[in-house]
């Protein structure tokens, strides 16, 4: 990850103190704010990471009659979609009916208009999984508010300024491309926090009989 936005973050300042945006084709490849590239490829593989190992959570609390087999289900479709979603940037399709809906003078904090459904499925998440949250190890949960906080906060917080930032000034602005690499980061940083959160309970949780445990050196 930390590769990725270095790299990322030369090639912007490379782009804008030059004025040359193609750079051997090395912009598009590296750019976070572009589809379809490395970075695109990572971030899509994390999540479909997150949603695999929460499936595997689900199927050994099954097996053990655990009492929030339902939410972890739940918690493994939503990654699975956000994985999908990454891949083929699902979310950008609510921004034109957005605008039709909301009109040509909408507030650049919901420029981005898929903010509003996707901010509105974060809530009823929060509401439906914080007895579920609660109810984990203490460390285990700290680890998920904080994965969170990182994602949430990057994808829906940061989201916010930059559809300001696109409204007034453009995509194609070093401010805009800081905004980008923060969010991308943002994001990246929550879901490797979330997996270290799920290898960890399903140590703690002894999920995977010991025969199959490969222990460290």
């Amino acid at each position: 990850m930390a590769c990725l936005l270095v790299v990322n973050i030369v090639l912007q300042v490379i782009r804008y103190r030059t004025g040359h945006d193609y750079l051997l084709g090395l912009l598009r490849l590296f750019d976070v704010n572009e589809e379809a590239n490395i970075p695109t490829l990572f971030s899509t593989l994390l999540l479909l990471s997150a949603g695999l190992l929460l499936a595997v959570i689900a199927s050994g609390e099954r097996a053990r009659g655990g009492r929030d087999v339902g939410r972890w289900k739940l918690l493994s479709m939503v990654f699975l979609f956000l994985a999908v979603d990454e891949s083929a940037m699902l979310h950008e399709l609510f921004i034109t009916p957005g605008h039709e809906l909301l009109g040509r003078d909408v507030p650049g904090v919901i420029f981005y208009a898929w903010v509003i459904p996707y901010f509105l499925l974060v809530l009823g998440l929060m509401v439906y999984l914080g007895g579920f949250v609660l109810r984990l190890p203490t460390a285990i949960r700290t680890q998920f508010i904080l994965s969170a906080v990182l994602f949430v906060g990057g994808s829906l917080g940061v989201e916010l300024f930059e559809g300001i930032q696109d409204k007034w000034h453009g995509e194609h602005t070093p401010i805009y491309a800081l905004l980008a690499s923060i969010e991308e980061g943002m994001e990246m940083a929550g879901v490797i926090v979330f997996i270290g959160a799920l290898l960890h309970y399903i140590d703690v949780s002894s999920l995977v009989p010991a025969r199959h445990r490969v222990d460290a050196p």
